[in-house]
């Protein structure tokens, strides 16, 4: 469905811009796509849908490793702590969770294959946008990002894993499009069609070569990934979901500890509300 609207929606905005200036169309475009998004939430046209993952998983927790783990949470609220997680929120409604978990959640092999591994996390209700190990010379771990549908736009949710000798670690980021949606879909696909990267297909009613995973061209689900998803574009749309979601898995690759001995009563850590009470909290799913 969500394919759907990216392709229509792309093709609105490029019937726009043949009648108007760039500016003029990308406002035209907005203003009707709030129009919609007014009147089908009004209808209840885009309900989510009730098996997308919003949250960690649901795996025993072990809240003595939990207290830990030290990362660099700059741009992210501490909210409160729950059976064991750790909650986080940035300013713009993005959700961390980190937990852990007894075993291990990752492929253990020498040279793991990591994309088999991270597709086996998601259904065919959502796609794979790039599966990795974790870029660390102390710990050994994978990084991975997923797309969802969620009408009008897409929910995206990214993992990391610290795989250690009997226990995992688990960061969980979930965001979704808020607001306007497909502004940088309709700017990559502009640019796109001026390049040859991609071709609209007028009797089939596609735009070709829009759609491609990452790693197996022949791969087909409900929501694939677009080279709008291509990471190159984060820079140019800092605030969009799948960008904060790659900044912060970055941000904490970058800075993650985990302390040899458990933190004395008077640690500061987490900083912000660290007594909050997650459990009263609205925004915490």
């Amino acid at each position: 469905m969500n394919q759907g609207f990216a392709i229509a929606g792309s093709l609105i905005f490029l019937l726009l811009h043949h009648f108007f200036s760039f500016g003029d169309a990308v406002f035209i475009y907005l203003l009707a796509l709030g129009g919609l998004l007014f009147v089908g939430n009004r209808l209840g046209w885009f309900a989510p849908s009730a098996n997308e993952e919003d949250a960690a998983p649901d795996v025993p927790p072990d809240p003595r490793l939990v207290e830990r783990i030290r990362f660099n949470s700059d741009g992210l609220r501490f909210v409160g702590r729950q059976n064991g997680k750790w909650y986080w929120q940035d300013a713009g409604g993005l959700r961390l969770v980190l937990g852990s978990c007894n075993g291990s959640l990752g492929p253990v092999e020498s040279d793991p294959d990591v994309v088999s591994y991270c597709r086996e996390l998601i259904d065919f209700n959502s796609s794979l946008v790039e599966a990795r190990r974790l870029e660390s010379t102390t710990v050994r771990g994978i990084v991975c990002v997923m797309k969802g549908d969620r009408r009008p736009g897409y929910v995206y949710a990214g993992r990391l894993h610290v795989l250690l000798e009997h226990q995992t670690v688990i960061f969980f980021l979930v965001a979704d499009e808020q607001g306007h949606t497909g502004v940088r879909e309709a700017v990559v696909t502009t640019e796109a069609l001026r390049a040859g990267v991609i071709e609209i297909d007028a009797g089939a009613g596609k735009v070709k070569y829009w759609f491609k995973d990452r790693y197996d061209p022949k791969f087909d689900a409900r929501t694939i990934r677009s080279i709008a998803d291509d990471e190159s574009y984060d820079v140019r749309f800092p605030d969009h979901p799948l960008a904060r979601i790659r900044g912060f898995l970055r941000q904490i690759e970058a800075s993650l500890t985990i302390l040899s001995t458990r933190p004395l009563a008077t640690d500061s850590w987490p900083r912000d509300d660290a007594l909050a009470d997650v459990a009263t909290s609205t925004t915490i799913h």
